[in-house]
């Protein structure tokens, strides 16, 4: 992503750990990318999918904020969901993982200034893939 935004003219802007509630949620990684002028912006998530009581799984509800799902759509074999907002609408998808422990979850998604497609946004989201 991060060689796709440069090319397309967006500039990496700031990177930020924070804490999820509760903290066995562990943390989110945040991400931004601004175009020249500031008025486009894209910020890049990624967390542990865990629910407000510290519950391990998938939620179609679950990104960030509890957002009501507004479009979902299947990508590339993936589950995508994408929320409407006033100021920006946000893309999130929500991938297994295998540990030691067993399946553990990741949720990834973007916030984004409106400027682009709900489309477009939800498959930027779609192909995303885990380093």
């Amino acid at each position: 992503m991060f060689q796709r935004a440069c090319r397309v003219g967006y500039i990496f802007i700031d990177w930020k750990h924070s804490y999820l509630d509760p903290t066995v949620c562990g943390q989110m990684l945040t991400i931004e990318f601004a175009a020249p002028g500031g008025d486009r912006q894209i910020e890049w998530t990624s967390s542990r999918a865990c629910n407000p009581s510290g519950r391990i799984a998938c939620s179609a509800t679950g990104y960030a904020y509890q957002m009501l799902v507004d479009r979902r759509a299947t990508i590339g074999g993936r589950q995508v969901y994408f929320s409407l907002g006033n100021h920006g609408s946000n893309a999130w998808m929500c991938v297994p993982l295998k540990t030691t422990y067993g399946t553990d979850y990741v949720e990834i998604g973007i916030w984004e200034s409106n400027f682009i497609t709900p489309i477009q946004a939800m498959r930027l989201v779609a192909y995303a893939r885990p380093a």
